[in-house]
């Protein structure tokens, strides 16, 4: 019998308590972890009795016969059976059932214990759809105890799948990705901003993402060269997957690579079902070593060897985003990782897929993500990085500010504020890292008053500027305590000039607008800082 990995073990315990307390929960695991061995883990724990019946949801006949596999696996003497028209399976009288929900809807004639969503964020339950139908069928209908499972538990136009008024309603488990990768569970993944990239300028959007249509005609003449730029990559790899906008967006790509000699598989959900049987089963068995896909090969399509990725779709889904980098994350033996041409420019909109910038929501955290090409290998590396993580060139960093120019040094409020502005936009308002703070005192030009204020230094002209008149306010206290002075906090200048070298400087500051101004929300201290400031 095979055992499930410690965060699956982990994953199931959550489920199945939070399941035996009443609730629905749902459970995000990226792409890779293993959500179909989860499944087995969770309708092993939910057979308490032995005699319960479970159905496992799943949306494409590739999962249905991986979650089968892994429940065979994990329990081999279980009475499994398959409901999937397209596999040409009906096998209604086994106790665990798995199948689509086109498949499952209106016959189903038995009330399940637990229906187990796999791919739940696919789960559209307006009036109509074959996830309305399947649970209005039901005896209990939608109060049937329900578990879901995700890599992304969120919906691009609803916002997450769980909460008080969502159809899951907890999500007891969550692991990241940066997590499975550096405990070798997952493949790490290099991204590049080649040549060739793609545009939205002047494509409307509808349906809350971009027109395909007028985004194929706008970027349909840089096919040949990305294929060039995908070509070249392929020779130090070993399986190679690309991601076009339309069906006539993914046939240009198949035939500029046989211009270039190569062949590629058509995987599009157009074809018959022999056709694509084929096709796939060609690219798995290496005949063919690139495919071209639009959607797919989403969900469902476990290619562990895969270690190229064109992302050629520029999108405002973040779903589609993570999903289709996350074919590239299953290690496979030989595979040092997953290298994503982004033709699309998406990294720039939700970064990558171990450091995402977007809420767990799925709404954008606002601006660009926090990530930049270097400029001698294109390869993302963070804007705080001081080298390229592939070329080990040493990038361009911003001026340091000491805590001496921040107290002695000319204010230039407009460039000051506009770098500010420029930083929050990159990187958002909050975990902001700190170069440098001092406290001085800030006299008005206009009427000569004399402030108490602080300066923090974020790179280069980007200075948060906090001043305090008065010095017996709890907003004065507040910041005093924040930056770990000794209190009580001072009440007049003078001593607060004295007394400056109680404070600390924070690792990061969280920031918001303040009128014209900012303000300080939040300071966060390393473990170094720490034991400083308690010594």
């Amino acid at each position: 019998m095979t055992a499930l990995r410690d965060y699956q073990t982990a994953a199931v315990s959550a489920i199945v308590s939070a399941v035996q307390s009443g609730q629905n929960p749902v459970a995000s695991l990226p792409t890779g972890a293993g959500k179909s061995m989860v499944v087995a883990g969770i309708v092993d724990r939910l057979s308490v009795r032995g005699n319960e019946r479970i159905v496992v949801t799943v949306p494409s006949r590739e999962l249905a016969e991986q979650n089968e596999k892994a429940l065979r696996r994990l329990l081999p003497s279980a009475d499994i059976g398959v409901v999937c028209a397209s596999l040409g399976r009906k096998e209604l009288g086994s106790r665990i059932l798995v199948g689509t929900p086109q498949s499952l809807a209106g016959v189903i004639n038995f009330d399940p214990d637990h229906i187990i969503v796999d791919e739940a964020h696919q789960m559209p339950l307006h009036k109509g759809s074959w996830f309305a139908r399947l649970f209005a069928g039901l005896p209990r209908g939608r109060d049937t105890s329900r578990v879901g499972l995700s890599a992304t538990t969120f919906r691009t136009a609803d916002g997450a799948i769980f909460g008080s008024k969502a159809w899951f309603n907890s999500q007891p488990f969550e692991i990241g990705v940066n997590e499975l990768v550096q405990r070798g569970f997952l493949a790490p993944v290099r991204y590049v901003a080649p040549d060739a990239r793609m545009t939205t300028k002047g494509v409307s959007k509808s349906a809350g993402d971009y027109n395909q249509s007028q985004l194929v005609r706008a970027n349909l003449d840089q096919v040949d060269a990305q294929i060039d730029i995908f070509v070249a990559a392929l020779a130090d790899r070993s399986k190679g997957l690309i991601f076009a906008v339309t069906v006539d967006h993914a046939e240009a790509y198949v035939a500029s690579l046989r211009r270039h000699g190569i062949r590629g598989s058509l995987i599009i959900g157009a074809m018959s079902q022999a056709d694509r049987e084929a096709s796939v089963k060609s690219y798995k068995q290496g005949r063919t070593r690139v495919a071209v896909t639009v959607q797919a090969a989403l969900t469902g399509f476990d290619v562990p060897d895969i270690d190229l990725i064109a992302s050629c779709r520029p999108t405002m889904s973040p779903i589609i985003h993570t999903q289709s980098v996350g074919r590239g994350t299953r290690p496979y033996e030989g595979k040092s990782d997953c290298l994503v041409l982004d033709f699309a420019g998406n990294v720039k909109t939700f970064g990558p897929v171990h450091d995402p910038h977007f809420d767990k929501s799925g709404q954008p955290l606002g601006g660009i993500a926090p990530w930049r090409p270097c400029p001698a290998c294109t390869t993302y590396n963070h804007v705080q990085a001081h080298t390229c993580l592939h070329c080990e060139r040493v990038l361009k960093a911003r001026k340091a500010v000491t805590a001496e120019q921040l107290e002695y040094g000319s204010i230039n409020w407009g460039p000051e504020q506009a770098a500010v502005t420029a930083l929050t936009e990159v990187r958002g308002f909050r975990g902001l890292s700190v170069e440098s703070i001092a406290l001085h005192a800030y006299r008005k030009p206009s009427t000569g008053g004399l402030s108490c204020m602080l300066s923090v230094g974020l790179g280069g002209e980007a200075i948060i500027r906090v001043w305090h008149k008065h010095l017996s306010t709890r907003w004065w206290r507040d910041l005093w305590a924040m930056l770990l002075g000794d209190l009580p906090a001072p009440e007049t200048l003078e001593e607060a000039y004295a007394r400056r070298g109680e404070l600390v400087r924070p690792a990061s500051i969280d920031i918001e607008r303040n009128g014209s101004f900012w303000s300080i929300t939040a300071a966060a201290y390393d473990d170094e800082v720490e034991e400083r400031a308690a010594a």
